[in-house]
């Protein structure tokens, strides 16, 4: 049996062998940051959905920038706020699927981004805010109708 979680937090086939709990060096799993999350969710996207014709793409607007780099993208039209992913597939009523990805623990969703959110949702689009990569999964599984 392998460590679920451990390839949970490290992808599908990270896992170093056969889990065997009372040899496991992971006695305290660590919190995946939403980078890694991220990173899990297209990885199994990448595997899963490799010849869907719906596209699942990253919005880039967090991290940390310079002044200078953050002017000029603010100047190109990034905005605070916008949700992490776009799975730009019309289904059951709905434009597209946002998702805003956050960590398992922790992880708030912030007073610009509630304000985003609340108007894609007017505009017609599906909003899911996600703790973790695999709550991630089960939105985007749930909205193509494979669940």
């Amino acid at each position: 049996m392998m460590c679920p979680r451990y390839c949970e937090i490290f992808g599908p086939g990270a896992c170093p062998g056969v889990f065997q709990p009372e040899r496991c060096r992971l006695k305290k799993f660590p919190v995946p940051d939403e980078h890694s999350e991220q990173v899990s969710l297209f990885r199994w996207w990448s595997l899963q959905y490799r010849d869907h014709p719906a596209l699942l793409f990253a919005i880039p607007n967090g991290g940390a920038r310079n002044a200078v780099t953050g002017a000029r993208m603010k100047a190109e039209g990034v905005m605070a706020g916008v949700p992490d992913i776009l799975l730009a597939a019309s289904r059951q009523g709905f434009h597209g699927l946002w998702i805003e990805l956050k960590r398992q623990k922790g992880g708030k969703v912030s007073e610009a981004q509630e304000g985003v959110i609340a108007r894609l949702r007017r505009a017609g689009y599906r909003v899911e805010v996600c703790k973790g990569w695999t709550a991630a999964r089960e939105a985007i599984e749930n909205y193509l109708g494979a669940v």
